[in-house]
């Protein structure tokens, strides 16, 4: 029922690069959709199908009140003509993501943090659920096809792939498709004390057998999940209008910046090819920046609710 086409592979040249003998590319997946676009209609593709939505009455699902995957369900639901109901986790706000839930006709419902972790855990067989950030078995295929872009589109690997977590569902496709000549670097958004046991965790549960190297990076958190932090928004805003690529704070702002130190304190081998996972985020920039009341992003597409 989902389908697109492969997202852009951008080269990014830089003197750094250069310097450190290292190429780098960015796999441009926030260019699927401008609202449904990155990782999530990638995740969501295995999941929103006629088979799977056989007998149902819609799609329920959750997130955040800055949630990407709440959007780009509401859009390609409304696309399809399916219902659907959100779970919010917080107080009820008027922001981006709730105009454009309000616009495709989502039923909202908000409710508070320990509420809100009952309700995903019971079950409602009348509806199609998917989980928090659409991280569940049938997001893996999706996810992996990124994989066979770059493959097709630079067939002389291997690659270093670097990728943003939030809920691991990403992370966790890309090592479901990764070879052992290949290397997964993880960038959690969250901080926490144990994040490798976490994405252990991640990969027991969606059943992957990772046959790549994988590493976490810790510290791209920075000051904790969706935290306002200044700092980062002006070097977002600096770097996005260099390159003319605009990062999103929450995942793949956080990502790119600890990548870019990471190359200065010589972390990466000489004849690193490094693949640069753009995994989209446009929802949740647009409502960092509403709530933190920041200067615009340069080189952000142009949406409305």
């Amino acid at each position: 029922m989902i389908s697109y086409n492969p997202s852009p592979l951008q080269a990014w040249e830089d003197d750094l690069f250069l310097n450190a003998d290292i190429r780098v590319w960015i796999k441009r997946d926030d260019q699927i959709h401008p609202l449904a676009g990155g990782n999530k209609v990638r995740k969501l593709k295995g999941q929103l199908t006629d088979a799977a939505l056989a007998g149902k009455e819609g799609v329920l699902t959750f997130g955040g009140v800055v949630s990407n995957h709440l959007v780009a369900t509401a859009v390609l639901c409304q696309q399809a003509g399916i219902p659907m109901r959100a779970i919010l986790r917080g107080d009820p706000v008027r922001n981006f993501t709730t105009d454009i839930l309000q616009k495709n006709q989502v039923r909202m419902e908000f409710l508070s943090r320990s509420t809100f972790d009952e309700a995903m855990a019971r079950e409602e067989p009348a509806w199609l659920t998917i989980p928090l950030g659409g991280s569940h078995k049938g997001a893996l295929i999706g996810v992996g096809e990124i994989v066979d872009e770059v493959d097709r589109a630079l067939p002389d690997g291997p690659f270093t792939y670097c990728v943003p977590m939030g809920t691991g569902g990403t992370a966790a496709g890309l090592a479901h498709r990764l070879t052992d000549r290949d290397t997964l670097l993880i960038y959690p958004a969250i901080k926490g004390p144990d994040l490798p046991g976490e994405w252990a965790q991640v990969v027991k549960r969606l059943e992957v057998v990772p046959r790549a190297g994988i590493e976490i990076v810790e510290g791209a958190a920075r000051g904790g999940f969706a935290r306002k932090d200044a700092d980062l928004w002006q070097q977002l805003v600096s770097l996005s209008s260099r390159m003319g690529v605009w990062w999103d704070p929450v995942y793949n702002g956080k990502m790119v910046l600890q990548f870019l130190g990471q190359i200065r304190t010589g972390f990466f081998p000489s004849g690193s090819r490094i693949i640069l996972v753009h995994t989209g985020g446009l929802p949740g920039l647009l409502g960092y920046q509403q709530r933190f009341g920041f200067s615009r992003m340069p080189h952000v597409p142009d949406v409305s609710p």
